[in-house]
């Protein structure tokens, strides 16, 4: 049995090494399956050796043990500190989405009008009551219609975007804010007369004044620094205000190499202010990382000094 056991940890680290060494496999999930794998053969081992449970009864003991090791190593390890996009869960989210689109009614036949089907799910989604799922699509929808420079169905992407920031709440309605606003910029980058044509500058006037008033940094009183508001920044203040101190981290480490290769001071020194109320609210590995990236924006000051 010991002998059992002591090559199924040298299993364990062989197949570790293999997932670490190839880079396509190199995911969360994986590790912790491998994890779960070999302390389900170490414990199923162990209680064959001392004669707790024997036959069926430890290899079932095993397989749960196990199982339960790797949701843990899944959920508590190192997949929290990954960016929202890859963290623990997230992908779990994005296929039930796919199974709840499959197991609704199709999206029934219209003519075609020219439009993405990025668009048309959108609707869908809206119409069976899956606002998260019509964020991401209207996310994918915003994206077309911009590299393709398709006004109209910008346009129409805006609408029901303002439209789920008025039916929404919580993280739905922050992340619909965000996205509106991004528009109303892209919206910008259309010629005039383009917007004059299809209607639109009349009809966002208001909306686009309101962004821009609320986005337009407040007078500053003399020798006060004003304060920036850039994407990152503005995700990382959202985040920090709601507790989300991994988003928090992400953004401003995202928003210090941004300030840094664009030389821009203020920016730098207001990631530096958010990096210590991040840090004085942080614990464990985050609380570590807070002063690593505490560490790297001095270091970054002193070379602004230097310059």
């Amino acid at each position: 049995m010991a002998a059992l056991g002591w090559l199924s940890l040298v299993a364990l680290q062989v197949l570790v090494r293999g997932v670490l060494f190839f880079k396509g496999q190199r995911s969360q999930g994986a590790t912790a399956v491998l994890w779960g794998l070999g302390f389900a053969v170490l414990l199923w081992a162990g209680v064959e050796a001392v004669r707790i449970v024997t036959g069926t009864r430890a290899r079932l003991f095993a397989l749960v043990a196990g199982a339960a090791i790797a949701l843990f190593v899944y959920l508590r390890g190192a997949g929290p500190e990954n960016p929202p996009a890859g963290q623990p869960g997230v992908y779990q989210r994005r296929l039930l989405r796919r199974w709840r689109k499959a197991l609704a009614p199709g999206i029934p036949y219209e003519p075609y009008s020219g439009e993405t089907r990025e668009l048309a799910e959108a609707r869908a989604e809206l119409r069976h009551g899956d606002q998260g799922a019509a964020l991401y699509s209207l996310r994918d929808a915003d994206r077309v219609a911009v590299s393709q420079r398709k006004l109209e169905e910008l346009l129409e992407v805006q609408q029901l975007v303002r439209g789920l920031v008025d039916t929404t709440t919580g993280k739905t309605k922050r992340a619909a804010t965000r996205l509106a606003e991004k528009i109303e910029e892209q919206l910008d980058s259309f010629p005039p007369e383009a917007l004059a044509a299809a209607g639109a500058g009349a009809h966002r006037s208001d909306g686009l004044a309101r962004a821009t008033h609320a986005r337009a940094p407040q007078p500053a009183a003399a020798g006060e620094r004003t304060q920036p508001t850039s994407h990152e920044l503005s995700e990382a203040r959202d985040a920090i205000e709601e507790g989300e101190l991994t988003t928090a981290l992400y953004a401003l480490r995202e928003a210090r190499r941004v300030a840094v290769a664009q030389r821009k001071l203020d920016e730098l020194l207001e990631v530096r202010d958010l990096a210590r109320d991040l840090y004085r609210q942080s614990s464990g590995r985050t609380l570590d990382k807070s002063r690593r990236l505490l560490a790297e924006i001095d270091l970054d000051l002193g070379a602004f000094a230097g310059a």
